[in-house]
Parts: C-alpha cells; sequence; structure tokens
C-alpha cells in the first residue's frame, strides 16, 4: 500500500496514487485529513471537484462543529429562522419560551 507523508501522519493512496477515503465519504486515514477533487479521485472534470470541494466541506464543518447547516448535494433546502437558531443555538430559543 502506497502512502504519502504528512506532518500529522502516513495517508493512505489507492491503486492510481490519489488520496485514498472510504466510499461516500473524504476523510483519509489521518484525522482531521480530507481530501476531494483531483487528489481524490484523479484528474476529471472541473464540474465534479467543484461538487466534491462542496460535500467535503459539509463532511469537514460536521467533523468540526459536529453539525452543519451547508446545503446538501442537489440545492439549498430552505428553512426557517427557528430551525436554524435551533440547531446552532438551541439555548436561545429554549430561552425565548
Amino acid at each position: 500500500m502506497a502512502t504519502l507523508k504528512l506532518r500529522t501522519g502516513l495517508c493512505s493512496l489507492d491503486g492510481r496514487s490519489n488520496i485514498e477515503t472510504p466510499q461516500g465519504s473524504y476523510h483519509t486515514s489521518v484525522k482531521g485529513v480530507f481530501g476531494a477533487g483531483d487528489a481524490r479521485r484523479g484528474q476529471s472534470l472541473i464540474v465534479w471537484g467543484i461538487n466534491e470541494g462542496r460535500q467535503c466541506a459539509r463532511e469537514v464543518d460536521e467533523y468540526l462543529m459536529h453539525s452543519t447547516l451547508l446545503p446538501v448535494s442537489g440545492g439549498i433546502q430552505q428553512r426557517s429562522l427557528k430551525d436554524l437558531l435551533t440547531k446552532s443555538h438551541p439555548s436561545l430559543v429554549a430561552s425565548a419560551h
């Protein structure tokens, strides 16, 4: 198995020397390190890189904040202000009642 040496550890590479991530995810074998776009799938269309960048950003947000309000693939979901505040600041919503 090939690896890429990072300051934080060894990142696994796939058979084509791309950063290896589990199916449907962007985290690598190194905790807190994520891969997307050309680094993960190899050279491809720019639209794939943009899409993976957005999905990876959502996964990183969930990793850091333990939740995310970033949109999912397919567009922006309409949410009410109360729903947004309930997820991001539950104590504010509870104290308003």
